[in-house]
């Protein structure tokens, strides 16, 4: 993956593209001993007095920190729900599967309910038919002649013929008199086809409700395991959107944060000469100081002290190959930018590294292979210390790493960027495109 630290057009007087050769295939040549030239070694060039260069305020350098953290903290939170929230959508669609397996296991019972419904219906249309020819029949009686006023008879007929409802006759049945014994026998009839078909009413009525309740409760069972998962999908959907934006955050929150650490450009020969400047003062007054005690793991003292050493060969020229545990030496001609190298004595990039380094650590002159065996914490951007080792990579991965510089603080670091070019303080923004991570040495 590309850095977002790097804004091309942006950096040092060239890109550091050649640097993928030099500190690659260069180094192996250093390894054999070819690089190591006739000639005393050269001491550091003398420290020349600098003003000071502008560097961000230290409440702002805080405030850009403060946004990565954030931004780092929050991909964070996001990215540990992933897992709890993919478990719950799995387990919401096993309760799915299972609410439509038992929904399709019990269509059969709903086809029985419905057979029952239509057995009810057809036995309570038949009742109705009963009832309505002892109705009939009934009327017929009436007619023939019982309907006397005052009669017992004439009243309850009266009272059957004008009733609204099944109910209704057979309470006027209930409370009317019939004497005469064939007139009783049609009366028995009308009752007896009354409670029929009050029977078929209630019977179609339970086997509805039992259509309705198993078919209803069956689809719902399903319908409602759906919609969970439904909307479980759809959180997860929203939580992997949020991740994707919380992403671009954190990378706008580096790019932020690396702006402030380095944020001027180098276009400014004046403003570059002085920041170098700067630096090698200070490196000059470091080196009256004795070396810090060697604990056999990394101190901030170690890796001070590793800075201040690099810091110290500013001016030098850049060597493909030179530079070892000693200091520079002089380079190989590779061909290209580096096809007079043999004639400078200088260091290259991991060159530089290993000697940094030197008092405390034995490195390889190779720069993906420092990354690897040097230590084994890679901090984060905004843990960076004095004496980290910071890498470029052209494909995103250990193996692609085609240059390092050694971070010095406040954003910058000190590298040799290319041939023709010298070691200088570069802000760690503008070294190249690619940025892949950091090692402590020592750690």
């Amino acid at each position: 993956m590309r850095s977002p630290l790097h804004r091309p057009g942006v950096g040092s007087a060239r890109p550091v593209r050649l640097a993928a050769v030099l500190c690659t295939l260069g180094t192996l040549v250093a390894v054999l001993g070819l690089g190591r030239g006739a000639g005393a070694t050269p001491k550091p060039p003398a420290p020349s007095a600098a003003p000071p260069v502008g560097i961000a305020a230290p409440s702002v350098v805080a405030s850009a920190e403060k946004q990565a953290r954030d931004a780092n903290q929050k991909l964070a939170d996001l990215s540990r729900r992933i897992p709890a929230q993919t478990r719950h959508v799995h387990a919401l669609a096993r309760a799915a599967d299972r609410a439509r397996a038992r929904y399709s296991a019990q269509l059969d019972a709903v086809a029985q309910a419905g057979e029952q419904v239509r057995s009810a219906t057809a036995v309570r249309e038949q009742t109705e038919r009963d009832y309505q020819l002892a109705h009939a029949r009934f009327i017929e009686m009436v007619r023939g002649g019982v309907m006397e006023s005052g009669n017992p008879v004439a009243d309850t007929a009266y009272a059957v013929f004008n009733a609204d409802s099944p109910d209704a006759v057979i309470d006027a049945l209930a409370v009317g008199q019939i004497v005469r014994s064939n007139e009783s026998g049609l009366v028995d009839d009308l009752t007896a086809a009354v409670g029929r078909r009050r029977a078929a009413e209630q019977a179609q009525e339970q086997a509805l409700d039992r259509q309705r309740t198993l078919a209803g409760a069956l689809a719902g069972d399903a319908r409602d395991a759906d919609t969970a998962l439904r909307a479980a999908r759809a959180g997860l959907a929203r939580l992997r959107t949020e991740i994707a934006r919380a992403k671009r955050s954190q990378a706008a929150a580096i790019l932020a944060l690396s702006q402030v650490l380095g944020g001027w450009s180098l276009a400014d020969p004046e403003q570059a000469a002085a920041l170098n400047a700067r630096y090698r003062e200070l490196a000059a007054h470091a080196a009256a100081l004795p070396r810090p005690k060697n604990p056999g793991h990394w101190t901030p003292a170690l890796g001070q002290y590793a800075a201040n050493r690099a810091l110290a060969w500013i001016s030098t020229p850049y060597a493909w190959a030179g530079g070892n545990a000693a200091g520079p030496t002089r380079g190989v001609c590779a061909g290209g930018d580096a096809a007079a190298d043999c004639h400078v004595v200088g260091f290259d990039c991991s060159g530089l590294a290993l000697y940094g380094w030197a008092p405390f650590e034995t490195l390889p002159h190779l720069a993906a292979t420092q990354y690897a065996v040097a230590g084994t914490k890679h901090p984060q951007l905004t843990e960076l210390l004095p004496g980290d080792l910071v890498f470029w990579s052209d494909d995103g991965r250990a193996s692609g790493i085609h240059h390092v510089a050694i971070y010095i603080g406040d954003g910058n670091v000190v590298q040799a960027p290319q041939s023709g070019d010298i070691v200088r303080v570069t802000p760690l923004a503008r070294v190249d495109s690619g940025y892949f991570g950091a090692t402590r040495p020592m750690s």
